[in-house]
């Protein structure tokens, strides 16, 4: 029996509210790997314009000025005059929008061509997209610079959302998102309003992906609208059909393949995806509508454009310099084969280190880049280098076939293609 005194414990005991365990530690270990992946996604894309930014901080074809105008300058060396169109168009264009918003303008008029021309509805001059929004607060001689990085680190981020609504972890999520972002058509055309259209690409599809799974069909049709306004804002008319009609191709090919494999309805999620997309148009038409009405009135509407690539291009769809074979390309055209098999090979021998396995190739590309990134290899100098290059590519191919071999036994037949995306929440 109790005594009166260990009663009175027992009721102090029960009397004391139980405190619940702090969720602060597994919130912050659920996201650490995020914060680290978009961090890396967005210091890779800083990291690339390190060597032309050096020793200054503002981008632009500066040199290009020296062979014309005030500024004509015999002696200078001009590096590269395929970027004519950034420093006679685009950076002015950027230096007179962001004096005119300071001014507490819109800028809407361009009063320095010939006796004006529109300058918001010449549509390359991207104004009202969200890159350019952003330089707008900054200083004006670090805002073209500022254009650049945005595009790279929406383009990057972009690719590593739709990575994560795929289901895939933090770490192949940085990875595509580094992959993308770095890639040709990103890194090449970052000064010109392609990248403005279609950094938002990955964004896009992958709202696009949650609105057809229909969790939160309202939320997602609203941030499909924004996305697609975003896009037409970037301003370039061709880019924006392009990823119209990649995106179109996409979903009739993702949604019938549903229908046909798990019967998923279709019906209802390309009605809400018409509906945000037409509304996406809406919100551009600000732009398209006298956009259109310009570009119908310029010289380049009775343009005849340029030929299409000839039939003997069709083996660059396979890599990159399989046409014309040149023996600087032959190292990058077989590492491109390779690199895939290397990859399944060195996870092969390494499955319990999966990021060890991905490091260790990644690693190998970065310091086989190194001297092309810090300019410490003359481009000249690559050429007599492709010999090695290609042998150790191809020994690579030999190992990474053999041990593909030795475990294809072990392996089962090849299922049918599933078109279900995952459906599971990143982790």
């Amino acid at each position: 029996m109790q005594t009166q005194e260990e009663g009175e414990e027992a009721k102090a005991v029960t009397a004391v509210p139980s405190v619940r365990p702090s969720r602060r530690t597994p919130r912050l270990g659920r996201w650490a790997p995020d914060a680290l992946g978009l961090a890396w996604t967005v210091l890779a894309a800083a990291l690339v314009l390190v060597r032309a930014l050096h020793p200054g901080a503002s981008l632009g074809p500066f040199d290009l000025l020296s062979r014309f105008g005030l500024t004509s300058h015999a002696g200078t060396t001009v590096h590269n005059a395929i970027q004519a169109d950034q420093i006679q168009q685009f950076v002015p264009w950027t230096n007179l929008a962001w004096h005119q918003v300071h001014a507490g303008q819109l800028p809407l008029w361009n009063s320095y061509n010939v006796l004006g021309m529109p300058l918001a509805f010449n549509w390359q001059s991207s104004v009202f997209s969200v890159p350019t929004a952003l330089s707008y607060l900054f200083p004006v001689r670090y805002a073209y610079t500022v254009i650049v990085l945005a595009r790279l680190v929406i383009a990057g981020t972009g690719a590593y959302t739709l990575c994560r609504v795929l289901g895939l972890g933090s770490f192949s999520a940085a990875f595509g998102g580094t992959v993308f972002e770095l890639s040709g058509p990103m890194v090449d055309h970052a000064g010109w309003p392609h990248t403005a259209v279609t950094c938002w690409a990955g964004w896009i599809i992958a709202v696009v992906v949650l609105l057809v799974r229909g969790r939160h069909r309202l939320r997602d049709s609203v941030l499909l609208a924004v996305l697609v306004a975003a896009a037409v804002y970037g301003g370039h008319p061709e880019s924006l059909v392009v990823l119209g009609v990649s995106l179109f191709v996409f979903v009739v090919v993702w949604l019938a393949g549903r229908a046909r494999v798990d019967g998923a309805p279709t019906v209802r999620p390309l009605a809400w995806l018409l509906v945000a997309g037409v509304c996406g148009l809406g919100l551009g038409a600000p732009l398209l509508l006298p956009g259109s009405q310009v570009g119908l009135l310029s010289v380049r509407r009775n343009g005849s454009g340029v030929a299409a690539f000839p039939l003997t291009h069709l083996p660059n769809l396979v890599a990159a310099g399989l046409q014309g074979f040149d023996a600087a390309l032959t190292g990058m055209l077989v590492l491109q084969f390779t690199m895939p098999v290397t990859l399944a090979a060195v996870y092969l021998a390494l499955p319990r280190w999966p990021g060890l396995a991905f490091g260790l190739p990644c690693l190998a590309l970065l310091l086989g880049a190194l001297p092309g990134l810090t300019g410490l290899l003359d481009p000249v100098a690559f050429k007599p280098l492709a010999a090695p290059l290609v042998i150790f590519s191809a020994l690579m191919l030999f190992v990474g076939l053999r041990k593909h071999l030795e475990t294809s036994k072990n392996m089962g037949p090849i299922g049918p293609v599933d078109f279900s995306l995952p459906t599971t929440e990143p982790r």
